[in-house]
């Protein structure tokens, strides 16, 4: 028998003291967590609790160390085959830890945890996108540890930005033999007059055939390939259109692409050359250059990139240099948002002082502006970029009775007398029209402050003197009147 001095046996009592203050303390801090909604802060601060609590020699020991583990990220099944205990047992030591502690709870935290760290990647995913347009996406899954299927997800619609999408079949490259594609540019040579590389796509497209791209692929450049088919005798009739060079095409494309967009799409791109003063057109772009959108797409992405192949270096430098569209072509400037919203208010003072209104209606306005030449509605406020109450509040008018909480019953009255001075009958979809024509009191607001057109109904026909004052919808008021 092994003899234990007493005095060390004394030891060990404040040492357990210690130890159950400490989980005490914990035990207090984990009654604060009685719901299932967490912040990031909170969530980290309720799962280290838990497992401090385990660490700091928590009893009874297998809740726990269930509760503990589970927090770390072992299942439910792992759990049970360590501690001998099946699925469901293994569930209830975790909820027998603590009134506070339980599987769905530990998964909400969980849950808020990573919400806010894919946040957080997210963010920087973009910012890193952001900076480095037309890089390969392969380079940010090795910056941020994460897989291609993640990163597209994160990127979303700016995936195209660093991963080619289309279905590309590496045999294409080879789907036409180097004398078939000599025979074409023969062909091409003779029968087209414009002997660019954008006319030689459009022609080829046309009949199945490769673009200038891969042929200069093929032959390193394009001079080459017509070079090697005997068609460099200077006979070329390249014309250079009045306004833009196939290079200024290339580089609005390029400019495009280095904005800061969520996505890049055609529609996109055409939206932001109506934008720039000066700029052409996105449709100029397809037409001169016969490619399409993901083609063009991938091609000024490899070239921001630098990863272009087949290109000259002039011709990239080029194509990567700011224009100053404006000066390029000065016919193609566009008014200044000063200009828009001068004639906005000029078209809505017009619309004041010939209607002598004190209210104006998107609808009776556009009514107006029909017979006398004005911007409709929605032109004033596409071109302006405000919204119709603001144009209007600059005018110095109001819109009409939108929102009615601030107008009276007796208001009410006085435009529903004005309806049924001319309604054949009281119908409320004839109010709605009449209404919103005439800037009154608009259905959904009577309906609301009258508790429903019935009882509008019934007030209008009591202010009239009615003998019958219940609505009446299928004959007209007058046959309600006393003789």
């Amino acid at each position: 028998m092994v003899h234990v001095p007493y005095d060390y046996i004394n030891v060990l009592e404040p040492v357990a003291t210690q130890r159950e203050n400490a989980v005490d303390e914990l035990l207090h801090r984990l009654e604060r967590y009685t719901s299932d909604e967490f912040t990031a802060a909170q969530a980290q601060e309720y799962l280290k609790l838990i497992i401090d609590i385990y660490e700091a020699g928590a009893e009874p020991l297998a809740e726990w160390y269930s509760a503990a583990h589970f927090v770390h990220g072992r299942s439910l099944s792992q759990l049970g085959r360590e501690l001998g205990s099946s699925y469901e047992t293994t569930r209830n030591y975790i909820a027998r830890s603590h009134p506070n502690v339980n599987i769905t709870r530990i998964r909400a935290a969980r849950h808020a945890i990573a919400a806010e760290e894919n946040q957080l990647l997210e963010r920087a995913v973009l910012n890193w996108s952001y900076h480095n347009p037309g890089r390969p996406g392969e380079e940010a899954e090795r910056i941020f540890g994460i897989d291609k299927q993640r990163m597209l997800h994160l990127l979303d619609n700016r995936a195209k930005m660093h991963y080619s999408l289309a279905r590309h079949n590496p045999q294409n490259m080879q789907r036409w033999s180097d004398k078939e594609i000599m025979s074409m540019l023969c062909s091409w040579w003779s029968q087209e007059e414009i002997h660019s590389g954008s006319s030689f796509s459009r022609w080829s497209a046309e009949r199945g055939g490769p673009t200038a791209q891969t042929v200069a692929l093929r032959f390193g450049k394009w001079s080459a390939a017509l070079e090697k088919a005997g068609l460099t005798n200077g006979s070329s009739s390249y014309r250079y259109y009045p306004r833009y060079r196939e290079e200024d095409l290339w580089a609005a494309l390029i400019e495009y692409l280095r904005s800061t967009q969520l996505s890049y799409s055609y529609k996109g791109f055409a939206r932001y050359c109506s934008q720039h003063a000066g700029m052409p057109s996105a449709a100029s772009l397809r037409r001169r250059v016969g490619m399409s959108w993901s083609a063009l797409l991938e091609d000024a992405k490899s070239i921001i990139a630098g990863t272009y192949t087949g290109r000259e270096p002039e011709w990239v430098a080029d194509v990567m240099r700011p224009r100053v569209w404006e000066l390029i072509n000065p016919t193609k400037a566009k008014p200044s948002q000063r200009d828009h919203e001068t004639t906005a208010y000029a078209a809505l003072s017009h619309y004041l002082e010939d209607t002598g209104a004190r209210k104006i209606v998107a609808a009776a306005y556009d009514r107006w502006s029909r017979m006398h030449g004005e911007p409709r509605a929605t032109t004033l406020t596409h071109t302006t970029g405000k919204k119709w109450s603001e144009l209007v509040a600059a005018a110095g008018a109001t819109t009409g009775t939108r929102g009615g909480e601030g107008i009276s019953h007796e208001k009410i009255l006085e435009d529903l007398v004005a309806y049924a001075a001319i309604a054949q009958r009281w119908k409320s979809e004839e109010y709605r029209r009449w209404a919103r024509e005439e800037g009154r009191t608009s259905l959904t607001t009577v309906l609301e402050r009258c508790g429903g057109w019935q009882k509008a109904l019934l007030m209008l026909a009591q202010h009239k003197g009615l003998i019958d004052p219940r609505p009446v919808y299928d004959k007209t008021p007058e046959q309600s009147k006393t003789a």
